[in-house]
């Protein structure tokens, strides 16, 4: 199709991508379009997605050509097919619009205008309802478009500054879906649990392929990352050896490229990196405790020995107890972080905290349900600052507004929004 409009037309090309769907590797797909672009569906009859997850979703999107792109599609009032999602809450269409722009969005077509009286999607309401009459929900956009009129220089063209990257592999999606390892193991939530717990610190991870990994990043998290080439081996290899730091987890370099196991102790190609060995494993459906208050452990345990690398944490319970649960491996410049157990959400944060701090990674504490990002453009930076809950936040940050041109005092609105020079 793109060869044929390329025939006839110069004009830029894209595609309606989803998100975190995976069926299809948006990599591989996005290199023949000039644009990304999404639909972006927050509350509907199917989902009701954490602001994570939407932060997430966008920047999966940003990374599959790593570049900013567009919201082809973008949620204006409540929708589904036989069922209505919930109802947008006042703030939350224009805070929906400047969550995308802080995560990389450049341009967004709000779905639809106008409700439709018939068909499948006469529930998937527009921005005027089916009697045609603006309302809150225009009048909230009307406002959104006026700011971004005076606003669009500072955000086309921006790039968001963080140390993190987080890597999603669609391959490794979908080994993983064919073989699960235990019940209750899915790889997709593991990347997200490592992206909201980065995204919750304030490191503002970005996310994309292995192509993009790079010293430009001070860590790369990469979550059960089960194939592995010669290839990517040596890629791994050059990042750590000029200073970055790799996280592995468990169930990470048991595989070639061809989905099959690999004949050599695991994690295979990554052993030397890592510098452990795993010589068992335990996927028994019990509660295992772990040392230095990093609580237990209840889907999957690997059993180390260590050849390089430095204990962190061991293992209090069963026949491995004190055998190694965490390592730390030093190679050339850069250290491999090894995490050969599931972690509860509290002890994860803990982990990355550390990992984060020991990396020399920059982050802005920021309250719970709320984020703060920081972009630049022609070497100027500014802070993005959104509030998600339902009650006003103090952000513990001042400075004049961008929006308003007046002093900010720190207390952010409900579902509000400001934009902060540094």
């Amino acid at each position: 199709q793109i060869d044929i409009i390329r025939k006839y037309s110069n004009r830029p090309i894209t595609h309606n991508m989803m998100g975190h769907f995976s069926d299809i590797d948006y990599y591989k797909l996005g290199e023949a379009l000039d644009i990304v672009a999404w639909d972006n569906y927050i509350d509907n009859q199917w989902n009701h997605c954490t602001y994570e997850n939407t932060s997430m979703a966008h920047e999966l999107m940003r990374g599959v050509k790593n570049k900013n792109f567009w919201v082809m599609e973008q949620q204006v009032g409540p929708c589904g097919w036989d069922k209505f999602g919930g109802t947008p809450r006042p703030g939350q269409l224009r805070l929906w619009t400047y969550q995308a722009i802080a995560h990389g969005c450049e341009g967004m077509v709000y779905f639809r205008f106008k409700s439709v009286p018939f068909g499948i999607e006469q529930y998937w309401l527009g921005l005027v309802d089916h009697d045609g009459i603006p309302r809150r929900r225009f009048y909230e956009i009307k406002q959104t478009g006026e700011e971004l009129k005076r606003l669009a220089d500072i955000f086309v063209g921006a790039e968001n500054k963080t140390d993190v990257l987080i890597v999603k592999s669609y391959k490794n999606v979908w080994s993983h879906k064919i073989k699960s390892h235990v019940k209750g193991f899915d790889y997709r939530n593991l990347l997200y649990s490592y992206y909201k717990v980065n995204n919750n610190l304030g490191t503002n991870p970005v996310c994309g392929s292995e192509d993009m990994i790079s010293n430009k990043y001070k860590v790369v998290y990469m979550p059960a990352y089960a194939m592995v080439s010669d290839t990517i081996k040596l890629k791994l290899e050059n990042y750590v050896q000029n200073g970055g730091t790799l996280v592995f987890t468990y169930r990470s370099g048991i595989k070639d490229l061809n989905n099959n196991m690999v004949t050599m102790a695991i994690p295979g190609y990554l052993r030397k990196l890592c510098g452990i060995s795993v010589q068992e494993f335990d996927s028994s459906p019990i509660e295992v405790g772990l040392t230095k208050e990093f609580g237990i452990s209840k889907l999957w345990r690997d059993i180390l020995e260590v050849d390089t690398a430095e204990v962190v944490v061991e293992y209090k319970d069963e026949y491995y107890a004190g055998t190694p649960a965490i390592t730390v491996n030093n190679y050339g410049k850069g250290q491999v972080w090894y995490i050969g157990c599931d972690l509860e959400e509290s002890v994860l944060e803990k982990l990355i905290k550390i990992i984060s701090d020991r990396a020399g990674v920059e982050y802005i504490k920021h309250p719970d349900g709320t984020e703060i990002v920081k972009r630049s453009i022609n070497n100027k930076e500014y802070l993005m600052l959104l509030n998600y809950t339902n009650k006003k936040m103090d952000m513990g940050i001042k400075g004049q507004s961008l929006l308003s041109g007046k002093e900010f005092n720190g207390i952010l609105d409900i579902y509000g929004i400001e934009i902060l020079y540094l």
